[in-house]
């Protein structure tokens, strides 16, 4: 079972506590707008930051097909495994705002190993994303 992980507020974002993991995600996702993308969002509650001493998780609720979803935008930890780690809290809070799915994008072949032991469905491929998706 994964730490637990706490909610930050968006003005809590610690660029020297978040940025590298921040900067390592968007250097491997290669896009250039990644980092600010992700920031902004949270600074503007679009997105929400859950902190724990080894990492991070950043949730971004949206609605698809009528339906509440949270997009785990980013999760990272310095030991790596950040998935592995954090997903029964992730489901926890998302389950807790009422979100009936997760969606997690990633251009990351790994992933394809890893997905199956969490019952994500890989849905979509878009953009250079494998577009996986889990029922809550």
């Amino acid at each position: 079972m994964g730490e637990k992980i706490s909610k930050l507020k968006p003005a809590e974002f610690d660029l020297e506590k978040h940025g590298h993991g921040l900067e390592e995600i968007a250097r491997l996702d290669g896009s250039k707008h990644y980092y600010l993308d992700v920031v902004s969002a949270i600074q503007n509650n679009q997105a929400f930051l859950f902190d724990s001493k080894d990492g991070f998780v950043v949730l971004k609720p949206k609605v698809k097909n009528k339906s509440l979803i949270c997009l785990v935008w980013c999760a990272w930890s310095k030991s790596g495994n950040a998935i592995s780690k954090y997903q029964s809290q992730i489901e926890e809070i998302s389950i807790y705002v009422g979100a009936k799915a997760l969606e997690f994008w990633t251009k990351r072949p790994g992933f394809k190993r890893v997905a199956p032991k969490f019952n994500y469905q890989l849905i979509n491929h878009e953009d250079g994303y494998d577009i996986w998706s889990k029922t809550l």
